[in-house]
């Protein structure tokens, strides 16, 4: 991602001073850390954005679709026993630096994996850096939810200037309006984000750009 932005920032075509940051799920879990180590960035965006431990969300998941009928219920709750003794080893440093870094976990992620997400504190990080944030959540993501991740954004971040939230009550995680119990079924099926989603970026990423060319700093900077 670093890598990216600096090329970005020796594009002719590009504006080096309104790059900015997005990312989904587990990518608006680390777009902070990409703005921290790359502060020239103008913004960042988070999209469904997790808070919760991964441990905790994994088998939070899965004992959501132990709940729905059919195959999906089925398999879930065969796997339930042993995601939970798995869940409790990703969110335990002490188990995590003990075992073999060569171990695999859950589909090839190692113990180091795990341990570098518990040393990561995403909402603070947020909060400590200066760029503005936008932070979007669909009302029916079973796998990042308001109650377990966007409300843990709001608790970390109350007070901190720059803060835009937008939900959009009828998308899952893939931002992709439903209506009843989500699914991972809905992800099969081709569709388009909620039309609000892209205007609403476009126009924050607009007011974010105005106000740097209206701003102190700017004087004198060519945009």
């Amino acid at each position: 991602a670093l890598a990216a932005i600096r090329l970005l920032e020796h594009e002719p075509a590009i504006n080096p001073h309104l790059i900015f940051v997005l990312g989904h799920s587990q990518g608006g879990t680390y777009a902070p850390l990409i703005a921290k180590d790359a502060p020239e960035v103008a913004g960042v965006v988070l999209l469904a954005a997790a808070a919760e431990p991964l441990g905790a969300a994994i088998l939070r998941q899965v004992r959501y679709l132990a709940t729905l009928p059919g195959t999906i219920g089925v398999q879930a709750k065969r796997e339930l026993p042993e995601i939970t003794v798995l869940a409790s080893q990703m969110d335990d440093a002490a188990v995590l630096e003990k075992d073999n870094p060569g171990m695999n976990i859950l589909d090839g992620t190692s113990p180091g994996y795990y341990l570098s997400a518990l040393r990561y504190d995403e909402v603070a990080t947020a909060r400590a850096i200066p760029q503005p944030l936008l932070l979007l959540q669909g009302g029916r993501d079973y796998q990042v939810t308001v109650a377990n991740d966007l409300d843990a954004w709001l608790r970390g971040l109350k007070g901190r200037s720059g803060v835009t939230v937008v939900q959009f009550p009828l998308a899952d995680h893939l931002l992709l309006d439903g209506t009843g119990r989500p699914t991972p079924l809905e992800y099969d099926k081709p569709g388009h984000i909620d039309p609000k989603v892209t205007p609403t970026i476009a126009l924050w990423i607009e007011g974010v750009a105005s106000r740097l060319a209206r701003s102190p700093a700017s004087a004198g900077t060519p945009r």
